[in-house]
């Protein structure tokens, strides 16, 4: 069986739409995302599942490293970055 160009460019655009959700959640830097992931790949075909995985791709439960690393700061975490500064120069 041979596919022809339009065939495969329509399968690639089907895939793309079906894993939508997962490709959301990993640029989003959703935490859970390789559990949405399984979830999407095994329950995606069904309507419910594409939509809730759609839901869960957009939940505010991110990482934000620059707002984790202010809070370590904001923890006595001035004190030791001054010493390593100090320590630099």
């Amino acid at each position: 069986m041979r596919l022809d160009q339009n065939t495969l460019i329509a399968l690639y655009i089907l895939i793309g739409l079906y894993i939508l959700p997962s490709i959301i959640a990993f640029v989003r830097r959703v935490r859970s995302w390789a559990p949405l992931l399984i979830v999407n790949i095994f329950f995606g075909w069904t309507i419910l599942g594409w939509v809730g995985t759609l839901v869960w791709s957009f939940s505010p439960d991110v990482h934000h490293p620059v707002r984790h690393r202010a809070e370590r700061l904001r923890q006595g975490g001035f004190r030791r970055l001054a010493e390593h500064s100090e320590h630099e120069q």
